[in-house]
């Protein structure tokens, strides 16, 4: 197993390589560079090329690449040219927030989407499994993008105080301040932010996001889990439980459910290129601090070390995702082996 995981972990190296090549490749067709934020046209033409130099923009993208590579290989990812911070620094202050999105995301596709998918399966040509079978398809053929677009403006009107955006509350920015300021005053104060008060103010404002880039994927799942369950409930171990006066819920459960598994890892490995490719929408839209908003801001600047590194980082993280699919085969099947 160990070998195993080495072996693909070292067989990604090249593909997240050629993805950073490609990405300054085509950055490199595209009209302009990040050195425009700060250039005047007034700016006399020899200040010009001190700014574009000092970037390192005035020598060709295969070079830039080949810095660029030899300082990745020192554990240095490079500088924002945006916003003149480690590209490091606002990696590791995104990530956590996008793996929580991502994460809470997943729990609740395949949660929502298995529980659909097996309760349509065992009521099969049932009213509630036609019901499930129309609203799961209704789901499916909705834009993330235009669910989350939809929810702010049915919530906002609705719910007025329910949180639409961002990642954190006025109240907990307010008490922020407080504490801020205080600090700069040398000032003592009472003002105190719980972690159980933190932790409520971000799951209000995962609701909405969760349930945007979740829905469609979860209704996805549930067709999968159905037709997986339809298949496994005719097998003659499943007959042959039955016939011993097994109960139906543990015929369900031990037999059935964890058979019928496979397919539904399958698209766990499938569903995690999803998650991150409709996260970077739905942050946009919710303005949530993630990965999303730091793609979308790269590429708008033409920041090109935060770009090649977002993007390598979301490379990474689908591979992961693949990754961790193929391991689950063997827990989900004891007859899978990795060698």
């Amino acid at each position: 197993m160990f070998r195993y995981v080495v072996r693909r972990l070292l067989g990604a190296i090249p593909m997240v390589l050629l993805v950073a090549l490609g990405l300054r490749a085509l950055m490199a067709l595209v009209p302009g560079d990040a050195s425009a934020l700060w250039i005047n046209p007034d700016m006399p033409v020899d200040q010009i090329a001190k700014i574009r130099a000092d970037f390192g923009l005035d020598q060709p993208w295969y070079v830039q690449f080949w810095r660029w590579f030899l300082n990745v290989l020192q554990g240095d990812l490079g500088m924002s040219l945006a916003q003149f911070k480690p590209v490091t620094q606002i990696i590791g202050d995104a990530l956590p927030n996008t793996l929580l999105l991502s994460g809470a995301s997943m729990l609740v596709i395949f949660v929502v989407g298995m529980t659909i998918g097996v309760i349509s399966a065992i009521k099969q040509y049932s009213l509630t499994d036609n019901v499930l079978t129309v609203v799961s398809f209704f789901l499916y053929s909705m834009p993330g993008f235009w669910l989350a677009l939809m929810l702010i403006l049915v919530v906002s009107e609705l719910w007025p105080s329910w949180p639409s955006s961002g990642m954190v509350g006025n109240e907990i920015l307010d008490k922020v301040a407080a504490i801020e300021e205080a600090k700069l005053l040398g000032e003592t104060t009472d003002v105190r932010i719980g972690v159980f008060e933190k932790w409520i103010d971000t799951a209000q404002h995962l609701v909405m996001p969760v349930i945007a880039l979740g829905l469609a994927s979860a209704a996805s799942v549930a067709r999968y889990t159905r037709s997986s369950v339809l298949e496994v409930v005719r097998q003659d171990y499943v007959r042959t439980a039955r016939a011993k006066g097994v109960a139906e819920r543990k015929v369900i459960l031990r037999h059935v459910l964890r058979n019928a598994l496979l397919p539904v890892i399958t698209i766990l490995g499938l569903m995690m290129p999803f998650l991150v490719s409709g996260a970077v929408l739905i942050e946009y839209v919710f303005g949530w601090p993630g990965m999303g908003q730091e793609l979308v801001g790269s590429v708008t600047q033409r920041d090109t070390p935060l770009l090649v590194a977002c993007a390598m980082l979301l490379s990474v993280m689908v591979i992961l995702g693949n990754l961790a699919a193929d391991l689950l085969y063997g827990f989900a099947d004891p007859r899978i082996r990795h060698d």
